[in-house]
């Protein structure tokens, strides 16, 4: 529904001028990328959306482990390493989980890492499509992607990728879509609060995003197998932050906000953690135990950041603290 405080037009303009064009020159892809221009009749400029199906192909398993390993600094190789094989490892037991309920990936989101949640999810449809019973890899690849849910800032919707004119364009959330269902929101953070987006306007926007996740888990899946859906979150909602006075330092991971551990506790998903170190010289990761739906209490997710910030702190990362750690 239209807000009176702003148009879409707007919108756009200030989140692509103040946050995807500042994103593209920070991650040096300004010979290869571009917000695009707002346009009425593209789906992308649609701010009363908040999330596209999936729209798996043959590119579902290349692409998307090219690009999410380029944005975590590592060789398509070692994300098979990293990810891909100790998921392939716990296959039937993920199997047998998402038999019963939808199940979540928990995730870090370290400074200067981007789509680390998307990280498990292509790890996962890979893995699982690759260890099926039966089916061929690419149709359960396919199927798998379809399953499959991820939460991102609307930040990077409006981008644009294309070496030149004389090639294809790809929309970042094209990319996105075939690996999973991607669902956006605006982040929480100073400077989305002093960007000019009313903030009736973005309350508005994450609250039908979460209504929109909240019917699509209460309405099942329809795959053949009975699977469940699988999502994938970074709780905290943004990067890792430097610490200052008392803290200077400390590296601090945020607080999960009161209404994330709600949301979260509305979905009914079981709960999986990916402990995970991404730094100069590090990469190491290791997927906890699955915690189903009914022993997710309100201080699970908190808990699972601290032992995140933890499992930093003795992997090469001393400096790394939950920010709940040091307030409580």
């Amino acid at each position: 529904m239209p807000n009176p405080e702003i148009s879409h037009r707007e919108v756009h303009k200030l989140l692509t001028t103040g946050f995807t064009d500042e994103y593209i020159r920070r991650n040096h892809l300004s010979r290869v990328a571009r917000s695009i221009p707002y346009d009425p009749t593209n789906p992308i400029c649609d701010y009363d959306k908040t999330w596209w199906e999936a729209q798996p192909n043959k590119w579902s398993n290349r692409v998307p482990t090219r690009v999410v390993s380029l944005l975590n600094r590592m060789r398509p190789s070692h994300f098979n390493e990293t990810f891909i094989a100790p998921l392939r490892a716990r296959a039937d037991e993920l199997t047998d989980a998402l038999h019963q309920y939808p199940v979540m990936f928990v995730n870090g989101h370290a400074k200067g890492y981007d789509l680390q949640a998307g990280l498990p999810t292509v790890a996962a449809t890979a893995a699982l499509a690759r260890e099926a019973k039966s089916g061929n890899y690419q149709a359960n690849l396919e199927r798998m992607v379809r399953l499959s849910h991820g939460f991102a800032t609307r930040a990077l919707a409006p981008i644009e990728i294309g070496f030149s004119n004389h090639q294809p364009q790809w929309t970042f959330l094209r990319i996105i879509q075939l690996a999973g269902n991607p669902h956006w929101s605006f982040p929480i953070n100073k400077r989305i609060n002093e960007s000019g987006i009313p903030a009736s306007f973005r309350h508005e926007h994450n609250a039908k995003m979460k209504a929109d996740a909240l019917q699509i888990v209460a309405a099942g899946s329809q795959d053949k197998e009975g699977l469940q859906t699988l999502w994938t979150m970074s709780p905290a909602g943004t990067p890792d932050v430097l610490g200052v006075d008392e803290h200077e330092g400390k590296v601090i991971t945020k607080s999960v906000e009161q209404a994330t551990i709600d949301f979260v506790s509305r979905m009914g998903v079981g709960l999986l953690p990916v402990y995970t170190v991404l730094g100069k010289g590090i990469l190491q990761a290791e997927f906890g135990s699955i915690i189903p739906p009914n022993e997710v209490t309100q201080s699970t997710l908190a808990s699972k950041m601290a032992d995140l910030a933890e499992y930093r702190r003795v992997n090469g990362q001393p400096n790394v603290y939950y920010e709940g750690e040091l307030t409580a």
